[in-house]
């Protein structure tokens, strides 16, 4: 009996040890940055990913930059609700907050026109790279109602964001 128990206990260590070994080495998974020519001498690097608010809305998050030969590269934001889920109010920044305490704002690229009332986007270029990497962020949606919709941005998407904009283009850096 004595013995049986010490086997078990045994097998029970290894598998605990190798569990914690196979999480251990195992990074999260990240969507591949994907790039595409639109044209030549025009590349599009982006990220997209889904999200779900804290309704329970589902979101798509889109960063993309767009490399043009001989321009600056934008780096925007775009961030796009089911239609009649949530209405952005244009033109107002995007506030960022990071989990160590970080505040950035994001300029607004449509300046009241946007492609539908649900989407939003912002211009990144200037501040992504100053994101400390290993953070959330807390991103604040300005809504027409007036009120703010809170997207919680994990840290492994913040170093994918920071890859893309890592991607050499064909333009000037931006």
């Amino acid at each position: 009996m004595n013995k049986r128990l010490r086997t078990l206990a045994l097998t029970i260590v290894t598998v605990l040890v190798l569990l914690i070994a196979v999480n251990i080495t195992i990074e999260p998974a990240m969507a591949l940055v994907q790039k595409t020519e639109e044209a030549p001498g025009q590349i599009l690097y982006q990220a997209r990913h889904h999200l779900k608010d804290s309704s329970g809305n589902t979101w798509q998050v889109v960063l993309f930059k767009q490399s043009k030969t001989n321009q600056l590269d934008n780096i925007n934001l775009r961030l796009v609700a089911f239609p009649d889920v949530a209405e952005f109010a244009h033109p107002k920044d995007l506030q960022i907050a990071t989990t160590n305490g970080q505040n950035f704002t994001a300029a607004d690229v449509f300046d009241r026109k946007a492609p539908a009332p649900n989407v939003g986007q912002y211009d990144l270029s200037p501040l992504l790279k100053k994101l400390p990497v290993g953070y959330a962020l807390k991103l604040s949606l300005p809504l027409v109602d007036g009120q703010s919709l809170i997207l919680n941005i994990p840290p492994s998407w913040v170093e994918e964001w920071q890859e893309v904009a890592r991607e050499e283009g064909l333009g000037a850096r931006g």
